[in-house]
């Protein structure tokens, strides 16, 4: 695989910045490349709400206010958060209608086609779905 330059990030990869889960190391590799300017990363402004209820209802561990609120500060900070230009937006409900993927899945994927980068995610049935539409990569296969 050849090493990557531009990614979007979805919430699958964002919550492992907080939360120890599976292949969190890489998702942690990402985030440095990214301070250190080492990689373009962008994400929707849909990560903070994502982000925001995965770690109040993470399946494994209990997060405080104050954690989940200094996440949601963590990744306003980063500022890689991108909106989407209606040309992303009707390509996200096509690939929503297309892919049989949530809105919320796609926005992720559009966003990726229109800045030319490759989407990282650890949602394996996205990566499955989407796999002819969009440069997607699995977190687990990041070579940094």
């Amino acid at each position: 695989m050849e090493r990557l330059k531009k990614i979007v990030v979805d919430a699958s990869v964002a919550v492992k910045w907080f939360a120890p889960e599976p292949h969190y190391e890489k998702a942690l590799a990402l985030r440095e490349a990214f301070l250190i300017d080492q990689i373009e990363m962008a994400a929707p402004s849909l990560i903070i709400y994502e982000i925001a209820n995965a770690l109040r209802f993470h399946r494994i561990y209990s997060f405080s206010s104050e954690e989940i609120s200094n996440a949601i500060r963590s990744l306003l900070n980063l500022k890689f958060i991108k909106q989407l230009r209606s040309k992303a937006w009707i390509k996200a409900v096509l690939l929503s209608m297309n892919k049989d993927v949530s809105i919320y899945d796609s926005v992720y994927a559009a966003l990726a086609i229109d800045l030319k980068a490759t989407l990282i995610t650890s949602d394996k049935e996205l990566y499955k779905k989407l796999g002819d539409e969009v440069a997607i990569t699995l977190l687990e296969n990041v070579k940094m």
